[in-house]
Protein backbone atom coordinates (compact mmCIF):
# COMPACT_ATOMS: atom_id res chain seq x y z
CA UNK A 1 0.00 0.00 0.00
CA UNK A 2 1.37 3.40 -0.99
CA UNK A 3 1.79 6.05 1.69
CA UNK A 4 -1.17 8.43 1.88
CA UNK A 5 1.00 11.48 1.32
CA UNK A 6 2.11 10.01 -2.01
CA UNK A 7 -1.48 9.51 -3.18
CA UNK A 8 -2.82 12.86 -2.03
CA UNK A 9 0.03 15.04 -3.20
CA UNK A 10 -1.27 14.87 -6.78
CA UNK A 11 -4.42 16.75 -5.76
CA UNK A 12 -2.61 19.97 -4.94
CA UNK A 13 -1.26 22.74 -7.13
CA UNK A 14 2.41 22.87 -7.97
CA UNK A 15 3.32 25.33 -5.20
CA UNK A 16 1.63 23.18 -2.58
CA UNK A 17 3.29 20.06 -3.96
CA UNK A 18 6.71 21.62 -3.50
CA UNK A 19 5.78 22.76 0.01
CA UNK A 20 4.61 19.28 0.99
CA UNK A 21 7.78 17.66 -0.34
CA UNK A 22 9.92 20.24 1.44
CA UNK A 23 8.12 19.45 4.68
CA UNK A 24 8.78 15.75 4.15
CA UNK A 25 12.47 16.43 3.70
CA UNK A 26 12.64 18.64 6.76
CA UNK A 27 10.81 16.17 8.97
CA UNK A 28 12.75 13.17 7.71
CA UNK A 29 16.23 14.60 8.22
CA UNK A 30 17.55 14.64 11.75
CA UNK A 31 19.03 17.95 12.81
CA UNK A 32 22.72 18.30 13.54
CA UNK A 33 24.18 18.08 17.05
CA UNK A 34 26.27 21.16 17.78
CA UNK A 35 29.38 20.19 19.74
CA UNK A 36 31.04 23.59 19.87
CA UNK A 37 30.33 27.11 18.66
CA UNK A 38 32.80 29.97 19.09
CA UNK A 39 32.14 33.62 18.27
CA UNK A 40 35.37 34.95 19.84
CA UNK A 41 33.46 37.53 21.83
CA UNK A 42 35.66 36.92 24.87
CA UNK A 43 39.42 36.60 25.33
CA UNK A 44 38.73 33.56 27.53
CA UNK A 45 37.74 31.56 24.42
CA UNK A 46 41.41 31.05 23.48
CA UNK A 47 43.88 29.89 26.12
CA UNK A 48 47.64 30.26 25.58
CA UNK A 49 48.82 27.26 27.54
CA UNK A 50 51.22 25.60 25.15
CA UNK A 51 50.45 21.98 24.38
CA UNK A 52 46.88 20.70 24.57
CA UNK A 53 46.69 17.62 26.79
CA UNK A 54 44.03 15.24 28.05
CA UNK A 55 44.12 17.11 31.37
CA UNK A 56 42.69 20.25 29.75
CA UNK A 57 38.99 21.04 29.53
CA UNK A 58 37.36 19.57 26.41
CA UNK A 59 35.72 22.04 24.05
CA UNK A 60 37.98 25.02 24.78
CA UNK A 61 40.49 26.36 22.26
CA UNK A 62 44.21 26.11 23.09
CA UNK A 63 47.29 27.63 21.46
CA UNK A 64 51.03 27.97 22.05
CA UNK A 65 52.40 30.36 24.66
CA UNK A 66 54.51 31.82 21.82
CA UNK A 67 51.55 32.54 19.59
CA UNK A 68 50.65 35.94 18.22
CA UNK A 69 47.00 34.99 17.84
CA UNK A 70 44.69 37.18 19.88
CA UNK A 71 40.97 37.84 20.22
CA UNK A 72 39.95 41.40 19.43
CA UNK A 73 36.93 43.07 17.92
CA UNK A 74 34.86 39.91 18.17
CA UNK A 75 37.16 37.71 16.09
CA UNK A 76 40.44 35.79 16.28
CA UNK A 77 43.26 37.76 14.66
CA UNK A 78 46.96 37.46 14.05
CA UNK A 79 49.16 40.21 15.42
CA UNK A 80 52.33 39.14 13.63
CA UNK A 81 53.79 36.54 11.31
CA UNK A 82 53.88 33.57 13.67
CA UNK A 83 52.59 30.37 12.11
CA UNK A 84 51.42 28.58 15.23
CA UNK A 85 48.02 26.92 15.24
CA UNK A 86 45.21 26.40 17.72
CA UNK A 87 43.20 23.35 18.69
CA UNK A 88 40.28 21.93 20.64
CA UNK A 89 39.21 18.41 21.53
CA UNK A 90 36.28 16.28 22.62
CA UNK A 91 36.51 13.26 24.90
CA UNK A 92 34.42 10.12 25.36
CA UNK A 93 32.00 11.88 27.72
CA UNK A 94 30.73 13.77 24.67
CA UNK A 95 31.52 11.31 21.87
CA UNK A 96 29.70 8.40 23.56
CA UNK A 97 26.42 10.35 23.64
CA UNK A 98 26.25 10.86 19.87
CA UNK A 99 23.79 8.53 18.17
CA UNK A 100 25.07 6.21 15.42
CA UNK A 101 22.96 8.00 12.80
CA UNK A 102 25.41 10.89 13.05
CA UNK A 103 28.37 9.76 11.00
CA UNK A 104 29.98 13.00 9.88
CA UNK A 105 31.81 15.77 11.71
CA UNK A 106 31.33 19.20 10.11
CA UNK A 107 33.49 22.25 10.82
CA UNK A 108 32.24 25.64 9.58
CA UNK A 109 33.94 29.00 10.01
CA UNK A 110 34.44 32.52 8.63
CA UNK A 111 37.94 33.31 7.41
CA UNK A 112 39.54 36.54 6.18
CA UNK A 113 43.02 36.95 4.72
CA UNK A 114 44.63 40.16 3.51
CA UNK A 115 47.95 38.46 2.81
CA UNK A 116 47.79 36.78 -0.60
CA UNK A 117 49.73 33.63 0.28
CA UNK A 118 48.08 33.01 3.64
CA UNK A 119 46.37 29.61 3.83
CA UNK A 120 44.78 27.76 6.69
CA UNK A 121 44.75 23.98 7.13
CA UNK A 122 42.11 22.12 9.10
CA UNK A 123 43.22 18.87 10.77
CA UNK A 124 40.79 16.45 12.44
CA UNK A 125 42.20 13.37 14.18
CA UNK A 126 40.75 10.48 16.16
CA UNK A 127 42.67 9.06 19.15
CA UNK A 128 42.29 5.61 20.70
CA UNK A 129 44.08 4.94 23.98
CA UNK A 130 46.10 1.79 23.31
CA UNK A 131 46.86 1.22 26.99
CA UNK A 132 50.60 1.64 26.64
CA UNK A 133 51.33 4.65 28.83
CA UNK A 134 48.64 7.32 28.49
CA UNK A 135 48.26 9.63 31.48
CA UNK A 136 45.99 12.63 32.22
CA UNK A 137 48.76 14.92 30.99
CA UNK A 138 49.49 13.06 27.76
CA UNK A 139 49.79 15.38 24.78
CA UNK A 140 47.11 15.52 22.11
CA UNK A 141 48.40 18.51 20.11
CA UNK A 142 51.44 20.60 21.00
CA UNK A 143 50.29 23.61 18.89
CA UNK A 144 53.80 24.68 17.88
CA UNK A 145 53.96 23.10 14.45
CA UNK A 146 54.36 25.65 11.68
CA UNK A 147 53.50 26.04 7.99
CA UNK A 148 50.04 24.53 8.22
CA UNK A 149 50.61 21.74 10.75
CA UNK A 150 50.04 21.89 14.50
CA UNK A 151 52.56 19.29 15.65
CA UNK A 152 56.31 19.83 15.74
CA UNK A 153 57.22 16.34 17.03
CA UNK A 154 55.69 12.95 17.64
CA UNK A 155 57.58 11.85 20.77
CA UNK A 156 54.56 11.17 22.99
CA UNK A 157 52.10 9.97 20.38
CA UNK A 158 52.84 6.29 20.97
CA UNK A 159 50.30 6.42 23.82
CA UNK A 160 47.52 6.39 21.25
CA UNK A 161 46.54 4.84 17.98
CA UNK A 162 45.88 7.94 15.88
CA UNK A 163 43.68 8.13 12.80
CA UNK A 164 43.33 10.98 10.35
CA UNK A 165 39.67 11.61 9.64
CA UNK A 166 40.29 13.01 6.17
CA UNK A 167 40.47 9.43 4.90
CA UNK A 168 40.27 7.22 8.02
CA UNK A 169 43.91 6.15 7.64
CA UNK A 170 46.04 5.01 10.57
CA UNK A 171 48.91 7.40 11.22
CA UNK A 172 51.07 4.38 11.97
CA UNK A 173 54.39 4.46 13.79
CA UNK A 174 55.34 7.86 12.38
CA UNK A 175 52.63 10.08 13.83
CA UNK A 176 54.06 13.43 12.82
CA UNK A 177 51.39 15.45 11.05
CA UNK A 178 51.62 16.55 7.45
CA UNK A 179 49.80 19.03 5.23
CA UNK A 180 48.43 16.10 3.23
CA UNK A 181 46.40 15.05 6.29
CA UNK A 182 44.54 18.35 6.47
CA UNK A 183 41.98 20.26 4.42
CA UNK A 184 43.41 23.38 2.79
CA UNK A 185 41.54 26.69 2.56
CA UNK A 186 43.29 29.14 0.25
CA UNK A 187 40.58 31.77 -0.13
CA UNK A 188 38.68 33.67 2.48
CA UNK A 189 34.91 33.56 2.85
CA UNK A 190 31.99 33.09 5.21
CA UNK A 191 30.70 29.71 6.29
CA UNK A 192 33.61 27.79 4.83
CA UNK A 193 33.19 24.15 5.78
CA UNK A 194 34.55 20.63 5.58
CA UNK A 195 32.95 17.29 6.46
CA UNK A 196 34.77 14.27 7.91
CA UNK A 197 33.31 10.77 8.01
CA UNK A 198 33.54 9.40 11.53
CA UNK A 199 32.23 6.75 13.89
CA UNK A 200 32.11 8.83 17.06
CA UNK A 201 31.91 5.79 19.33
CA UNK A 202 35.22 4.45 18.01
CA UNK A 203 37.43 7.15 19.59
CA UNK A 204 38.46 8.22 23.07
CA UNK A 205 39.34 11.69 21.78
CA UNK A 206 38.78 13.71 18.63
CA UNK A 207 40.90 16.79 18.01
CA UNK A 208 40.13 19.72 15.70
CA UNK A 209 43.12 21.91 14.81
CA UNK A 210 43.79 24.89 12.57
CA UNK A 211 47.31 25.52 11.25
CA UNK A 212 48.56 28.62 9.41
CA UNK A 213 50.73 28.47 6.33
CA UNK A 214 52.98 31.35 5.17
CA UNK A 215 51.91 33.52 8.08
CA UNK A 216 51.24 37.12 7.19
CA UNK A 217 49.56 39.65 9.42
CA UNK A 218 46.09 39.70 7.86
CA UNK A 219 44.61 36.56 9.33
CA UNK A 220 41.16 36.70 10.93
CA UNK A 221 38.73 33.92 11.91
CA UNK A 222 35.27 33.92 13.43
CA UNK A 223 32.09 31.91 14.04
CA UNK A 224 33.56 28.43 14.26
CA UNK A 225 30.87 25.75 14.54
CA UNK A 226 31.67 22.06 15.09
CA UNK A 227 28.74 19.68 14.77
CA UNK A 228 27.80 16.06 14.26
CA UNK A 229 25.76 15.63 11.08
CA UNK A 230 23.62 12.67 9.95
CA UNK A 231 23.30 11.23 6.48
CA UNK A 232 20.01 11.96 4.66
CA UNK A 233 17.38 9.44 5.76
CA UNK A 234 15.58 7.04 3.48
CA UNK A 235 12.35 8.98 3.95
CA UNK A 236 14.05 12.18 2.82
CA UNK A 237 15.20 10.42 -0.34
CA UNK A 238 11.66 9.16 -0.88
CA UNK A 239 10.45 12.76 -0.62
CA UNK A 240 12.89 13.77 -3.32
CA UNK A 241 11.61 10.96 -5.52
CA UNK A 242 8.04 12.10 -4.97
CA UNK A 243 8.94 15.64 -5.94
CA UNK A 244 10.63 14.46 -9.13
CA UNK A 245 7.59 12.33 -10.06
CA UNK A 246 5.16 15.18 -9.42
CA UNK A 247 7.23 17.55 -11.55
CA UNK A 248 7.38 15.01 -14.38
CA UNK A 249 3.62 14.34 -14.35
CA UNK A 250 2.84 18.06 -14.49
CA UNK A 251 4.73 18.52 -17.77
Amino acid sequence: MKPHYFLNIMKYNKLTQFAVCASLLSAASASSVVLKTTDFSSAAQLLSVGAMTTAHTPGLWYTSTSTDLAISGGSLNSTGASRYGFSTFFDSSTLSTISSEYNRLRVTFDYTESYASEDVYLHVMGFVDNGSNATPSTLLVNNVGTNGVTWSSNATMADYDVYRLTDGGDMGADRSWDLAYGVQFSDDGTELSADFGVDFSAYDYITVSFGRYLGGTGFSMDNIVIEAVPEPSALALLGLGSLALVTRRKR
